[in-house]
This record gives C-alpha cells, sequence and structure tokens, in this order.
C-alpha cells in the first residue's frame, strides 16, 4: 500500500507542478506585453 500511495502522491506532485509551470510560461507574454 505504501508504494501505491508513493506513486499516487508522486503523479499528483508531477501533475501539479507541470499544470503550474504551464500556466507561468502560458502566463509570460501576457504580463511581457504590457
Amino acid at each position: 500500500w505504501m508504494d501505491i500511495l508513493s506513486v499516487i502522491l508522486l503523479t499528483v506532485f508531477v501533475y501539479t507542478l507541470g499544470h503550474l509551470a504551464f500556466d507561468v510560461l502560458s502566463g509570460i507574454p501576457d504580463w511581457a506585453a504590457l
């Protein structure tokens, strides 16, 4: 169960990190255009 939990937590962490990074990268042109 610990292995499964670790995989789930890792997946969620990577997904969240990637999502935040994507938002930041996609938001750069917005404030750069100002």
